[in-house]
């Protein structure tokens, strides 16, 4: 259980929020310079705020108004920035020992076995940082961090100067060791994809406040505002007309919506939640159904990104090359897609 309420005055910039996560795995996402990085060294002691107070697992770290200023090496709390923050001077061995020696923790040599043998270690503790590559040195970060066993560990985008099979392989590792000792981290990114495979719980921040937070799939399925639906990568976003009977009117469009609240201004649907429909096939018993002309045809790694227009109606289709190939699709094509109901979601313009 992690509890901070933070306030702090940078001169251009302020922060004022308020964190409460419950699970292991818990994200803070926004931008660059939304203030994620300088909340995780409040946590951590690095920053002093104006005003907070920080509770984690039922202990006061951090409390202004009662006094309560816990020192950074008395927190028990893991921080792994991007920097790997690792002894030049000093053999793997040495480095992964630095804090259990420096804190007089007894050494448990069964749980350093483990953790060398899972993290692919054994083998280079009598190496030097420069002889290890990049994904080799965060390990290290990794394990010297859970050897003094944190309350806490608070990671800090510790993965972005690394190539993408080697990012991939170390969120996993990561996931495996909290859940291994079952010690609660903070992980900041600005990296959507990131943000969703680490999560259980995720904050999302804008100028230095939290706008939405919650369970990774509350939040992913229902972004609360426009600027939240763009950061999640709702590529469509619909200024709403009007509401009625239970639709919402875009543009001369009637579109059902499961969930319809009376103060939507802006509708939003996930491009791969707008259905391509096989046009010589009966289509209709499918809802929210649109005929327009395919303008472009995106690649993207991940498959294949249809901009259509229906009058002066924008959507976006996200489908894999297999449909694109079987169906032949190409720009200036009729074609048809239907906006799943249940995957539309209302919210307002901010």
């Amino acid at each position: 259980m992690i509890e901070a309420v933070l306030k702090k005055d940078f001169g251009n910039f302020s922060i004022d929020v308020e964190i409460q996560f419950r699970s292991l795995r818990n994200v803070l996402f926004g931008v660059s310079g939304s203030g994620k990085s300088s909340i995780l060294k409040m946590i951590a002691g690095f920053y002093e705020p104006d005003y907070g107070r920080v509770v984690v697992n039922g202990r006061v770290l951090l409390d202004t108004e009662r006094g309560v200023n816990i020192p950074i090496y008395k927190r028990n709390v893991g921080y792994i920035p991007q920097e790997y923050t690792l002894f030049p001077h000093m053999d793997i061995e040495a480095n992964l020992l630095y804090g259990v020696k420096a804190k007089g923790l007894k050494f448990d040599k069964d749980k350093f076995d483990f953790l060398v043998e899972l993290t692919g270690l054994k083998n280079l503790l009598k190496a030097h940082p420069y002889q290890l590559s990049g994904g080799q040195r965060q390990r290290v970060s990794l394990v010297r961090a859970l050897l003094v066993e944190p309350d806490i560990l608070l990671l800090d985008e510790p993965f972005s100067a690394l190539d993408r099979p080697i990012r991939d392989g170390l969120k996993e590792l990561l996931v495996e060791l909290l859940e291994s000792f079952k010690v609660s981290a903070i992980f900041v990114t600005h990296d959507l994809e990131e943000a969703y495979e680490f999560s259980e719980e995720i904050a999302i921040l804008e100028n230095g406040r939290i706008v939405q937070t919650g369970e990774k799939g509350e939040v992913f399925s229902e972004p609360k505002s426009r600027s939240i639906a763009e950061l999640l990568g709702f590529k469509n976003i619909f200024e709403i007309d009007e509401l009625k009977n239970g639709e919402i009117v875009v543009k001369g469009f009637s579109f059902k919506v499961e969930r319809l609240k009376n103060n939507c201004r802006f509708a939003f649907i996930r491009p791969e939640d707008v259905f391509l429909l096989r046009m010589d096939r009966d289509i209709s018993d499918k809802e929210n159904v649109l005929f327009g002309r395919v303008l472009r045809v995106f690649e993207k790694p991940s498959g294949m990104l249809l901009k259509i227009k229906s009058k002066e109606l924008v959507v976006y289709s996200k489908v894999t090359r297999h449909v694109v190939d079987k169906m032949g699709i190409s720009e200036g094509m009729r074609v048809a897609v239907s906006l799943k109901r249940d995957a539309i979601v209302c919210g307002d313009g901010t």
